[in-house]
């Protein structure tokens, strides 16, 4: 397989023995890889972070997002939010019985788009700032909406076209993650 020319790529191995997994371009080669990457960045993440998940049907990104929930040690089984909106995976209590670890709220915000309302309005509606402060937003189809609940959020870009490119057999993906800022332009104006 052809690794990209203009950026360094990683494995989900060299992530485990210490890699730094922020800017880096992770090739992961299966699906168990692609999960085992999502629970890297889950163990990362704390109450009031968002995620963006990036890429097109089929990337990966509720695959990463299960990876996520283990990561983050939250309950049910994650599945696509794509009729639901919304779903809230709540944490599971330690052995110490620490109940203060956040919730996952996995958002489909391409459903917010599809429903013919303002897309601020339906994702004011399901009250995501306000549940924010305990939980973490991972949001599928989120760009240029889901950037106003957070200053600062994480960018997980999914591309399964270049690995498909050379092998169309392969169940790899290219998979960046980027702490971004959000800026001006992200926050929509009345």
């Amino acid at each position: 397989m052809g690794e990209p020319t203009n950026d360094a790529v990683v494995t989900v191995d060299e992530l485990a023995s210490g890699a730094d997994l922020l800017g880096a371009t992770v090739l992961c080669d299966s699906v168990a890889e692609t999960q085992q990457l999502g629970e890297l960045l889950g163990e990362l993440l704390v109450a009031g972070d968002v995620v963006l998940l990036h890429g097109p049907l089929g990337a990966g990104k509720t695959t990463l997002t299960g990876g996520l929930a283990r990561g983050m040690g939250v309950t049910g089984r994650v599945t696509s939010p794509t009729f639901t909106i919304a779903r809230v995976h709540k944490p599971k209590p330690t052995a110490n019985g620490d109940h203060n670890r956040p919730a996952l709220i996995h958002v489909d915000a391409y459903r917010l788009q599809e429903t013919g309302e303002d897309p601020m309005d339906v994702l004011e509606s399901l009250d995501l700032d306000w549940q924010l402060p305990d939980s973490v937003v991972v949001a599928e189809w989120g760009d240029g909406m889901m950037e106003q609940l957070s200053p600062e959020y994480y960018y997980v870009d999914i591309d399964r076209e270049r690995a498909v490119k050379d092998n169309p057999e392969s169940e790899a993906r290219y998979i960046r993650v980027e702490k971004r800022r959000a800026t001006e332009s992200d926050i929509p104006r009345d």
